[in-house]
């Protein structure tokens, strides 16, 4: 999978990024954690590195580079800058090392979606070279990211949904994202692909759930 060598992940301290530290640690791959915050990535076998999402980090000794972080504070044209431009120089300076790199973008960024984090992600997606890996995963379940709000929010008594939740979703639990990038990794896969579990769901249908 990684040729001996570590595997890196952005956003380690993150809800997809610390899954995916723990699934590449139970495959017996070291671990380096790139992080504004090291305390909260310590565990044995993971080495914490700073990271800032506008700055290219330390890459010796690494072999994947799985970037998950993702600025969200400050003026908008400023994150998507920091964003888009932060993601273009991590590919190239793993490109030049030899480190085969790997974008956790979103399903969202397929579509149509105007939401500024669906366009953030298909504007990254389209400046990635071909031997990129884009794994896009539906809505992720688990304890974090965006389902635990919309679990926090569901427990309520009246839950306000847009369009009466006709909307629809298509989930992924957060476990089998990270088998789907370690499959992929050990396939050689590269390029984009969807990471789902279906069928599609109403929002309605999930909240409810």
């Amino acid at each position: 999978m990684t040729d001996g060598r570590a595997a890196g992940i952005t956003g380690a301290s993150g809800f997809v990024g610390s899954a995916l530290c723990r699934a590449f640690r139970a495959d017996g791959v070291p671990v380096v954690a790139f992080t504004r915050d090291a305390a909260r990535v310590s565990a044995a076998g993971v080495e914490a590195r700073p990271y800032a999402i506008s700055d290219v980090p330390e890459l010796a000794g690494i072999g994947v580079l799985v970037h998950c972080a993702i600025a969200t504070e400050g003026e908008h044209d400023d994150v998507v800058r920091r964003n888009v431009d932060g993601a273009l120089a991590l590919y190239r300076a793993a490109s030049r090392a030899g480190i085969r790199f790997v974008f956790v973008s979103s399903l969202s960024a397929e579509g149509e979606a105007s939401s500024a984090y669906a366009e953030q992600k298909r504007r990254i997606e389209s400046l990635l070279g071909g031997d990129a890996l884009i794994v896009r995963p539906g809505l992720i379940a688990g304890a974090g990211g965006l389902f635990q709000r919309l679990r926090a929010t569901a427990s309520r008594p009246v839950v306000p949904l847009i369009d009466g939740g006709r909307q629809t979703v298509q989930i992924v639990a957060i476990d089998d994202v990270c088998s789907a990038v370690r499959v992929a990794l050990d396939a050689r896969l590269a390029g984009a692909h969807n990471v789902v579990a279906p069928p599609p769901l109403t929002l309605r249908d999930v909240v409810v759930a």
